[in-house]
């Protein structure tokens, strides 16, 4: 998992340092990472139980 981060890191501090807009994982891809680990605990707490994701839709700040 270090090496994923490092790779990220690396490409986000190579786009910056040519004045590029940084590229990868957005607030919105965290927002939908923490959502996701919130039901994965809530159905650990619920004996396995299937839980429901209901996001929002994704604002048009972060689409292309």
């Amino acid at each position: 998992f270090e090496s994923a981060y490092d790779i990220e890191f690396r490409d986000f501090v190579d786009h910056v340092s040519r004045d590029l807009s940084p590229e990868g994982p957005s607030a919105w891809d965290g927002y939908i990472a923490a959502v996701t680990a919130d039901a994965a605990l809530k159905s650990l707490d619920a004996g396995g139980e299937k839980q429901d994701l209901d996001f929002p839709e994704t604002p048009a700040f972060y689409i292309g």
